[in-house]
């Protein structure tokens, strides 16, 4: 697989399009990889090596993905069953697709694309092309391993690459299906989601990004949005953080009421959403920063990071669990057993004291993960604070 990212990189054509300054600010950005999306490369490899393998040999079981589990993709993960059950989504789509036209040679993997046309700096990597000509019809594939809902309409991931698709004899009337496969987005209605439309009706957009890619080259300017949610730099865009403000500085004001119907109830919901998605984007970036400064050492924020306690829970087989509490004159069964703090509240009142001693032995609190807290407000301060009489 090619890693190789172009300045105008059709993955974050969706933030250029409508920002060209985020093309310049995330030059230098840190491409920081979790966990999640070193697993979704591996299991673009694992699909793009099936698919190659049914291109090369055509023959049955050359295309299950399980015979990938425990390989190591290039990037050094090592393929699991969830890898493998996601890429294997993408693969039987593309050959079933391909299969209803009888024309499998239609089809190119892992396809390097360059769209001129849009701008000379901007080309990459297509999951998959299907290109029918005796349908006149072209299909472009986007695998997607993450939860969050990837959207297919109006796509400018998968429209810049069509850009650079274009060849003869498509024409205006050239039917283009764009298809998102997204097998682990549990929330939306669909793992796998189509836009049908055609060239010329995407022309509109072809416009649009070759406008934002010139722009972005020449002067560039900053645009807040839903775009801002995935863009790396948005943890130093001060567009982004005055757009963020915005929101919530207004204070003092005269005192006056309306009352809102209909549409306007509807235009100003669309306006809190797109504000809650970028102040939301806007913290976590800022948080992220926050973190990693005081895992350096630096705690000039007045923050530090501590581990977020868990719900109580029983560290006690269920039936031993029940035991205590018939000690107490209880019944802890539900059935199993009760919760450690629904227990307590079913310990008589007098007893609830030494119940609560013994319950330490019994019981703990699992770390959920990490969170910021003032300096001040840590556990580790407060152990050593002392206590007033």
């Amino acid at each position: 697989m090619n890693t190789e990212h172009a300045p105008l990189a059709p993955s974050s054509a969706p933030q250029w399009a409508f920002c060209s300054g985020s093309v310049p600010a995330n030059l230098n950005a840190p491409d920081i990889e979790c966990e999640r999306t070193r697993a979704g490369t591996a299991s673009h490899w694992v699909g793009g090596e099936a698919l190659n393998s049914w291109l090369k040999h055509r023959k049955q079981g050359v295309t299950d993905c399980t015979n990938w589990i425990g390989e190591t993709a290039p990037n050094g993960v090592v393929v699991d069953e969830e890898m493998a059950e996601g890429a294997q989504q993408w693969v039987d789509d593309v050959l079933e697709l391909s299969a209803t036209y009888g024309a499998p040679h239609g089809l190119a993997v892992e396809q390097r694309v360059k769209m001129p046309n849009i701008h000379p700096l901007n080309w990459g990597t297509l999951d998959t092309r299907g290109w029918f000509p005796e349908t006149n019809t072209l299909y472009a594939w986007e695998y997607k391993f993450g939860h969050r809902e990837v959207p297919v309409f109006e796509n400018y991931q998968l429209i810049d690459y069509v850009a650079g698709l274009i060849q003869e004899p498509m024409n205006a009337k050239t039917t283009v299906v764009l298809r998102v496969v997204q097998p682990f987005c549990y929330y939306a209605r669909d793992q796998i989601r189509e836009w049908k439309t055609s060239l010329g009706e995407l022309t509109p957009y072809f416009n649009r990004l070759t406008d934002q890619a010139h722009e972005a080259m020449t002067t560039p300017t900053l645009t807040a949005g839903l775009h801002c949610r995935d863009c790396a730099a948005i943890n130093r865009c001060p567009t982004a953080r005055r757009a963020g403000y915005s929101v919530i500085t207004y204070a003092g004001e005269a005192y006056d009421l309306e009352t809102l119907r209909g549409s306007d109830l509807a235009v100003e919901r669309d306006i809190l959403r797109v504000g809650l998605t970028l102040v939301k984007a806007r913290l976590e970036a800022v948080e992220d920063q926050i973190y990693a400064s005081v895992k350096k050492g630096d705690h000039s924020s007045g923050l530090t990071v501590q581990s977020k306690e868990g719900r109580l829970k029983w560290d006690v087989p269920t039936g031993q669990a029940i035991a205590l509490g018939w000690q107490f004159g209880a019944d802890l069964s539900k059935p199993g057993a009760v919760t450690p703090l629904q227990a307590i509240k079913k310990i008589p009142k007098d007893l609830r004291p030494a119940f609560e001693s013994v319950l330490r032995s019994s019981t703990s609190r699992p770390s959920s993960g990490l969170e910021l807290v003032k300096l001040e407000d840590s556990r580790t301060a407060r152990a050593f604070k002392p206590r007033s009489n």
